[in-house]
């Protein structure tokens, strides 16, 4: 029994310290750490980047010398060579007759000449592995952008509910007194009622912003790759200042330092390059190659064999399939520099786009928080008034929903000029 009492004594001190610790509220810093550990789309950017590096190991491989081993066996009519079947490397062969031959062989080969086509898709694989790298770039931009809005959106959420529950509570003290007055024969029911359908458009108010806040709380965990399986609260954050001091120093970072612009030149190189690669194809192609064995025909010793040559090939007619590959090569490569154009004006126009709402925002930040300041004032000297009986309810719910919509105004200012920032910043590649 004493037994069973500690068990129970330290179990409510347990759950009594769990209570007493709440979580740390989630600062913005720590979201995006969060993002970029956890976030899916991360973790396949980083894996394109790989398969993307294994290709450029790919084509550097194919300028070393191939060597593979084979082994032949069988008896034939007449001579006649039969090649190790497979696809290792060099086939190694052997020359069959009419006794049963018998032989291990090596091969080696290495390219001599290729008219520049091996070299070309060398180039252009380092081409593409620098697109995907750019690529991967602009989308830990991108996600740690999406964590930001996101984070900025919950907290524009956050300061319309406390917008919406100043409201109600005034409007709450507004239905007490029209409570009092109506039942001190001073006043008439219709006031009454009006001040209560006023608490009640707030406590609407109030969970359309709950909402609000929730969605947003949801979207920020999906940002940072996380189930939305538990509650978050979020850290105050200091507004954030621009990154750049005008618009033409972000239009010119943005070209500089463009995850995306950078990936869109890289892919362009690379279909250069693979143009390239496709004009060498129409050139001859020349390998060496080095061949040796042992073999035995006719149950006799082995004897061993070697053999060194250089094998040439030259396209004569293929059906124009090489034609046409240099066609398509260079429409691609047309393409992708069309497509480096209207990426570099799409980074401009997104520069100057977000740039004009900063500043957009700035102006209505600085005229909301001076209309806040004079409605708050405008709301007391009503109050007062109405309290010694010189103003009627209804100015008194005018000046309180002006109070209501300026504070509004600011907190959907600030956001604004938060994502008017996080969208420079993604232009520009400047958010990591």
């Amino acid at each position: 029994m004493q037994r069973i009492v500690w068990v129970l004594a330290f179990a409510c001190a347990g759950a009594t310290y769990a209570d007493s610790v709440a979580p740390a509220d989630l600062t913005l810093s720590a979201a995006v750490e969060r993002a970029l550990r956890a976030s899916p789309r991360l973790a396949a950017a980083r894996q394109r980047a790989r398969s993307a590096q294994a290709e450029v190991a790919m084509a550097q491989a194919m300028l070393r010398p191939h060597l593979s081993a084979g082994a032949v066996s069988g008896v034939s009519d007449r001579e006649v060579m039969l090649d190790a079947v497979g696809s290792a490397g060099p086939t190694p062969g052997a020359m069959l007759g009419r006794q049963a031959t018998a032989q291990v062989v090596a091969a080696a080969m290495m390219p001599v000449y290729t008219g520049g086509g091996l070299e070309a898709q060398l180039r252009r694989a380092q081409s593409m592995a620098a697109a995907v790298e750019a690529e991967l770039q602009a989308e830990i931009t991108a996600v740690v952008a999406d964590v930001k809005e996101a984070f900025y959106r919950a907290q524009y959420a956050a300061a319309m509910l406390r917008a919406a529950e100043a409201d109600r509570a005034a409007a709450h003290a507004m239905v007490e007194n029209a409570r009092a007055e109506w039942e001190a024969g001073r006043g008439i029911e219709a006031s009454f009622l009006r001040a209560v359908a006023r608490e009640r458009a707030s406590e609407r108010s109030i969970a359309a912003a709950r909402s609000a806040r929730a969605a947003a709380i949801i979207a920020l965990t999906r940002a940072m790759g996380e189930q939305a399986d538990a509650p978050i609260e979020l850290a105050e954050e200091p507004p954030a200042s621009a990154p750049f001091g005008d618009v033409e120093s972000a239009v010119r970072a943005a070209l500089g330092s463009s995850p995306r612009l950078r990936a869109a030149q890289r892919r362009e190189a690379a279909a250069r390059h693979a143009a390239d690669a496709a004009h060498a194809a129409r050139r001859p192609q020349v390998y060496g190659s080095v061949m040796g064995g042992v073999s035995s025909r006719g149950g006799m010793d082995g004897t061993a064999t070697a053999t060194i040559g250089l094998s040439a090939v030259w396209p004569l007619y293929d059906g124009d399939m090489r034609a046409n590959a240099v066609h398509k090569a260079e429409a691609d490569r047309l393409a992708s520099r069309a497509e480096a154009d209207s990426e570099r004006l799409a980074v401009v126009a997104e520069v100057r786009t977000a740039w004009s709402e900063l500043e957009a925002a700035d102006a209505s930040l600085a005229a909301s928080e001076a209309a806040v300041n004079a409605a708050k004032a405008a709301y007391g000297v009503i109050e007062l008034r109405a309290q010694n009986q010189k103003a009627i309810l209804v100015e008194q719910l005018d000046a309180l929903a002006a109070v209501r919509e300026a504070e509004e105004a600011v907190a959907r200012a600030r956001f604004e000029r938060q994502l008017a920032i996080v969208r420079i910043e993604r232009a520009a590649g400047r958010l990591p």
